[in-house]
C-alpha cells in the first residue's frame, strides 16, 4: 500500500481562487512561456489591447524571474530561474503576483530600483526610460527598463513584498495590477 503524502492536493486545489487565469511554479524556459502567452494570447483575444499589457507585463515578470532568480534549472545547457506566476482576474482588473528567491547582495539594488520607480508619475516613468535606454551598452540596466515597462503598463502599480529565507536568501514577491 502507498503511503498518503503529506501534502494534501485536494485541500490545496480548494483554498486556491477560482479566477486565477493562470498558476505556475517552475523553471521559466521557452516551452513553459510560449503555452502561457499562447494562453493569454487566446484567452484575450477579444480584448486587443488589454490583451498587449496583460502581454507585456507577463513578458517582464518572466524575464525577471528568468534573469534574478537565485534559484536555477538547466534547460538545454543553459540556467534558467526559478520562480512563481499567477494572474488573477477579478471584476476591475488582473493581479499579478511573481515571485522568486534571490541573494540578498542583489536584494538591495532591486528595492532601491522599485521604491523610485513607485515614486514616479507616467511622464517622469516614461523619460526614466529613456534615460535608460540612453545609457552606454554595458550601464544599461535591463532590470530598470523591465520595472519602467511594468509600471507604465500597470499604470504605475508596481509593489514588493520581502520574506527573509535565510542569511543569503529572500522571497521577493511582486505585486502588479492592471486595470481592465
Amino acid at each position: 500500500m502507498v503511503e498518503k503524502p503529506k501534502f494534501d492536493l485536494y485541500t490545496f486545489h480548494q483554498s486556491l481562487v477560482n479566477d486565477n487565469l493562470l498558476l505556475y511554479k517552475g523553471p521559466f524556459n521557452k516551452p513553459v512561456l510560449g503555452v502561457f502567452q499562447y494562453y493569454i494570447y487566446e484567452t484575450l483575444m477579444d480584448y486587443p489591447f488589454l490583451r498587449k499589457k496583460i502581454y507585456s507585463v507577463f513578458v517582464e515578470l518572466a524575464q525577471n524571474i528568468i534573469y534574478y532568480s537565485a534559484e536555477k534549472h538547466i534547460y538545454n545547457g543553459k540556467p534558467v530561474g526559478v520562480g512563481t506566476l499567477s494572474i488573477q482576474d477579478t471584476n476591475f482588473s488582473y493581479v499579478f503576483v511573481a515571485g522568486n528567491l534571490v541573494s540578498s547582495a542583489n536584494l538591495g539594488k532591486f528595492i532601491d530600483k522599485c521604491t523610485r520607480i513607485q515614486k514616479l508619475n507616467k511622464n517622469e516613468l516614461h523619460e526614466f526610460k529613456r534615460e535608460q535606454l540612453r545609457l552606454p551598452s554595458g550601464n544599461n540596466d535591463t532590470a530598470n527598463i523591465g520595472l519602467i515597462k511594468i509600471a507604465l503598463s500597470a499604470n504605475g502599480s508596481l509593489d514588493f513584498i520581502k520574506y527573509e529565507v535565510d542569511p543569503n536568501h529572500f522571497f521577493l514577491t511582486l505585486l502588479v495590477e492592471v486595470i481592465k
